[in-house]
């Protein structure tokens, strides 16, 4: 159970990365928790 959790974190995480890596905008704002909001 936990590591589905984990497992479905970890691709969230790198879906925002890839998200966030086409228009410019700073990587690390994806796993920001409000910053990505107002930058996105």
């Amino acid at each position: 159970m936990e590591v589905n959790i984990i497992i479905f974190i970890i691709l969230m995480i790198a879906s925002m990365w890839t998200i966030f890596s086409k228009p410019g905008k700073a990587r690390w704002a994806a796993i920001a928790p409000f910053y990505n909001r107002i930058v996105i």
